[in-house]
């Protein structure tokens, strides 16, 4: 029977890379702010949640910082970075139209916009019910070094290719530094191209997960509300 996981802590990070950078929008701070503001107006954003840095070590330094509710969104002239801090059901079904909203208003403004690569990082602390980390961790990474001291477990990383999606993906297996007892799991899947469809992208996303806790042997009600298991 598979063990169960009680998440403690997660965060998720999405990233767009602009290629090429959107300099049709350098010294039109006016379109910026327009754009964003219409597009988070329905999250009842104000003008105290908007942070522009005015003098950066580059160009390719965030612009404009915007926080959205439990959402921190990044601006820069080269990309767009959304950090996601709450992940209950409802905030996780609504990402893929918070990125639309987020950066739909790009391609009214600058004609020939389009994205050169995508990334997706979600990091989480979980404590297991029906298994120990320690345990978990031996059926992952069974190598053994002869190092000095006890041995307290080894964590495990895993890389793969999937090219029919373009992607590159990594799992990372660890304990928990935060959280001691607790599981670390950190997965990324980065893009190679530009097009894509969000509600797609974060559906696929899921599935990966999923597939990721089934062969570890883990589940969570978490996707209970997803329709995954």
């Amino acid at each position: 029977m598979p063990a169960t996981i009680d998440i403690k802590h997660e965060i998720l990070t999405y990233t767009g890379t602009f290629e090429p950078p959107v300099l049709e929008l350098w010294g039109n701070g006016n379109a910026i702010m327009r754009g964003f503001y219409q597009a988070f107006t329905p999250h009842n954003v104000t003008l105290r949640d908007f942070q522009i840095q005015t003098h950066t070590p580059n160009a390719s330094e965030s612009f404009i910082t915007i926080t959205v509710g439990s959402a921190i969104v990044k601006f820069s002239f080269g990309s767009i970075e959304v950090t996601f801090t709450s992940l209950g059901e409802a905030e996780l079904l609504g990402i893929p139209g918070f990125l639309d909203a987020s950066t739909s208003w790009l391609k009214k403004e600058v004609p020939d916009f389009k994205f050169g690569s995508h990334s997706i990082l979600y990091h989480q602390h979980s404590f297991l019910n029906g298994t120990t980390v320690q345990r978990l961790l031996a059926t992952v990474n069974a190598s053994k070094l002869e190092l000095p001291g006890v041995d307290l477990g080894s964590g495990a990383i895993f890389n793969r290719s999937v090219p029919e999606r373009f992607w590159t993906t990594q799992i990372i297996l660890d304990k928990s530094v935060p959280f001691p007892g607790a599981l670390f799991l950190g997965m990324s899947i980065k893009v190679g191209t530009g097009v894509v469809e969000y509600q797609k992208l974060f559906a696929e996303g899921m599935s990966f997960y999923a597939e990721t806790l089934k062969a570890l042997d883990l589940e969570s009600p978490y996707l209970a509300g997803t329709g995954k298991s």
